[in-house]
């Protein structure tokens, strides 16, 4: 019977211990090829992306509805948005709400432009129908 089994593992049939010099080498190949490519964002850039754009979704979902049918946005979205003005159960609704984040993921910028000036029109307090108060006054007469 042999001494002690070293650590390690298997690469193309051989066996590389722990430690060893073909280990550190392995390790460090590994590590240049996960760097391949730099601009690529990381997972956790992602993800704050995400979060962001879920966050947008969740105001989107509170604008007025004559502003949301102002926007150029794709079909899926404003039935995202009823349905979740629709449900009352929680968890239906937060379900729902990461729909709404994940098709906010395919917008463009210029949509995403369009989205933010609305809210900050609701915000505002932008009247929803603008009339010149001359025009009302001559319908009274």
């Amino acid at each position: 019977m042999t001494g002690k089994m070293k650590k390690g593992y298997y690469v193309k049939g051989h066996f590389v211990a722990d430690g060893s010099e073909r280990d550190l080498e392995l390790k460090r190949e590994r590590k240049a090829e996960s760097q391949i490519d730099p601009d690529k964002p990381t997972r956790t850039e992602m993800k704050a992306v995400s979060d962001a754009l879920q966050k947008l979704g969740i105001q989107l979902i509170t604008l007025r509805d004559d502003l949301l049918a102002s926007l150029d946005l794709p079909e899926a979205l404003p039935k995202a948005i009823e349905e979740h003005n629709r449900i009352t159960h929680r968890e239906g609704k937060r379900r729902l709400v990461q729909f709404v984040g994940k098709l906010m993921r395919k917008l463009d910028d210029e949509q995403l432009a369009a989205i933010n000036a609305a809210l900050r029109d609701q915000a505002r307090g932008v009247p929803r129908i603008a009339r010149p108060m001359a025009r009302e006054t001559s319908d009274d007469e």
